[in-house]
């Protein structure tokens, strides 16, 4: 990858930041000054801070070639991801690249035809590609727990962890997702929780519905019941949450609301305990272990669709459905055993 300058480029031209980038670009596409804001909140926060480093690295190369940030030419678009794709980036960050470079532009890069092509060429000699080819199964997770003491005698640290990995297991969703879970969005029925997700997600939509996670009460066995795991929590953290209203709370003082890293973090030292191989999977796997297990149980596949939120059967099929990972141990077994 290429080395590049804290805030200025090799000319030194002071790199202005990509929200900069943005706004001096709809203004000089005509959009008023008083609807500009208005405008930077159709791009979600996790979008700009993609764009911002695809735009360092475009900001960078215009003024090497002493061009313009604002009117390319195609020639130095393709230039410049050609660039990119020798240090091998990906077809999807090529694509943010992209995007990024459309968002400032006046042309419509999108639609042009030798950049079509070259996207084309991209997507066959470097393919995008599931990051997991097998999985784990998330009954590691049930049988840890179910060995594990009551809630109320685990430590807060315990009880904190367990709950971020049961509502990762047992919703399928990111934990993006998860670390914007509200006390007010909570809703208590008798036999399940419903926790509605109001905030802008990677999956939101125009038309469509924000996802409801819901967790249903399982009397069978509470220590790994998601909806006691959950009213346990609130119930341990009620006296020290004050104003804070995001669910998750930090275990360390001053106590403070929990971010999305944090809460991956915690996953992942559960998935370590749980003697899943983390140098493999990640906390994200959570997900791809949920659905594949749901998946492999016979659940109906358009619920799973509704329950993870995507939109279609073929992301699901080539990013998620994973079978369980194997240790080919099945035939020495086979004839040990007999």
């Amino acid at each position: 990858m290429i080395e590049l300058p804290n805030a200025t480029c090799t000319l030194g031209v002071a790199y202005p930041g990509g929200s900069s980038i943005i706004r001096q670009a709809l203004s000089k596409q005509g959009v008023p000054d008083e609807a500009i804001e208005t405008s930077m909140a159709s791009i979600g926060v996790s979008t700009i801070k993609s764009y911002d480093a695809a735009l360092k690295k475009w900001w960078i190369f215009v003024h090497q070639i002493k061009g313009d940030v604002y009117e390319p030419t195609t020639k130095q678009i393709m230039e410049f991801l050609q660039q990119q794709f020798d240090r091998g980036l990906s077809h999807s960050s090529l694509n943010i690249m992209r995007s990024a470079i459309s968002l400032i532009i006046n042309s419509d890069i999108g639609n042009d035809k030798s950049l079509k092509r070259f996207f084309s060429g991209i997507a066959k000699l470097r393919p995008s590609l599931p990051k997991y080819n097998t999985t784990w199964d998330p009954k590691v997770i049930i049988d840890f727990y179910s060995g594990k003491p009551a809630n109320d005698s685990l430590t807060f640290k315990d009880l904190s962890y367990k709950l971020i990995t049961l509502l990762a297991i047992t919703t399928g969703h990111r934990l993006q997702t998860l670390s914007l879970i509200k006390v007010q969005n909570i809703k208590f029925y008798e036999n399940k929780i419903e926790i509605l997700i109001p905030d802008w997600i990677k999956t939101t939509r125009k038309n469509v519905c924000q996802p409801v996670l819901i967790l249903p009460v399982y009397p069978p066995n509470d220590k790994i019941c998601p909806a006691t795991t959950l009213k346990h929590y609130l119930e341990r953290t009620k006296s020290i949450r004050g104003s804070i209203d995001l669910l998750f709370l930090s275990i360390n003082k001053p106590v403070k609301a929990v971010c999305k890293q944090s809460l991956s973090s915690w996953v992942k030292q559960t998935l370590t305990d749980c003697n899943v191989d983390t140098s493999t999977f990640s906390a994200h796997s959570t997900r791809h272990a949920a659905n594949s297990a749901a998946k492999r149980l016979g659940v109906n596949i358009d619920s799973i669709l509704q329950t993870a939120g995507w939109s279609n059967v073929a992301t699901f099929a080539k990013f998620y459905d994973r079978p369980v990972i194997n240790d080919n141990s099945e035939f020495a077994l086979s004839i040990l055993n007999n």
